[in-house]
């Protein structure tokens, strides 16, 4: 069998067993979580405050902060 006799072989395989269009069978994937702006500082220290504090600083809580407050990057830290 030389080269070209052998990739024929291949590719003859190949084409039996690849379906045409491998995607049409799939379902469409599920939305993938909420959708939020992660842009926006205020909602970042609401929905992942030690997060947030660590990369955006503390948070200003006269705007819509969580009633806990922000969490600072090393509390409850120590003892670990």
């Amino acid at each position: 069998m030389d080269t070209d006799e052998f990739w024929a072989v291949i590719a003859a395989a190949k084409a039996d067993t690849t379906p045409a269009r491998p995607c049409a069978a799939r379902p469409p994937l599920p939305e993938l979580g909420e959708d939020f702006d992660f842009d926006d500082p205020v909602e970042m220290h609401r929905r992942l405050p030690r997060l947030a504090a660590l990369f955006l600083g503390p948070a200003d809580c006269s705007a819509d902060c969580s009633a806990d407050g922000p969490v600072s990057g090393s509390a409850g830290r120590e003892g670990r």
